[in-house]
């Protein structure tokens, strides 16, 4: 799933006129799209975020942006951390992203854009699809309506939101033109699909009350 966000965030940025550095070193911007499943990945993403801002130098540098579930979940301690920073960004911000990035860089300001959205973008652009290949990914549905004691998924991807049928068979329809032969359907609970679109399936979720 995180690879997943990484191509659909690259297309993004692609639409908008960016294009893929040949390293950091070379870089306006650079991203880091995190996990928060486990610890050692967290501190993988601190550890790589202090490799990177020795390309800051004096205030200058590339912008340096931190996305996915740990940008969500430790929205705060990144800043923190890691003043080298300057954009937190969760999976539901994707969409918004080329604007985050021209806010920032605009007005030297940090941002935070963690909240959850009903309605993603969730088709992939087409910059983002490889050029051909076996196997590709399609997400149909994202978030989890489950409280697991042990799982973050709740509060980093939010509640269950399923993508319209019509939608995942364009996309598939798409790939399968470009020669894929597999397609691997994904999401953080993929037995739950569906549940969101039909009506008033859990009006609690929204802060809703049924009427009488």
């Amino acid at each position: 799933m995180n690879k997943y966000d990484s191509e659909k965030l690259m297309g993004i940025l692609a639409k908008h006129g960016m294009e893929r550095a040949s390293g950091p070193e070379d870089a306006d911007v650079i991203l880091l799209n995190t996990c928060s499943i486990r610890d050692k990945a967290e501190q993988k993403v601190f550890s790589r975020i202090g490799r990177l801002a020795g390309f800051k130098k004096e205030g200058n540098g590339p912008l340096i942006a931190v996305g996915g579930c740990m940008a969500t979940l430790r929205r705060e301690e990144i800043f923190r951390r890691a003043p080298s920073v300057s954009l937190v960004f969760g999976p539901d911000s994707i969409p918004r992203l080329p604007g985050l990035i021209d806010d920032c860089r605009a007005t030297g300001e940090n941002r935070i854009d963690v909240e959850f959205d009903d309605s993603p973008v969730w088709d992939s652009p087409e910059e983002s699809m490889p050029p051909s290949g076996v196997s590709a990914w399609v997400g149909i549905m994202k978030g989890c309506d489950n409280r697991c004691s042990y799982c973050v998924v709740p509060s980093t991807r939010g509640p269950e939101v399923s993508r319209t049928p019509d939608s995942i068979v364009a996309e598939v329809k798409r790939l399968v033109k470009k020669g894929f032969k597999e397609i691997n359907l994904l999401g953080q609970n993929v037995n739950s699909y569906g549940k969101s679109l039909m009506p008033m399936s859990d009006p609690s979720r929204h802060g809703l009350t049924p009427s009488a």
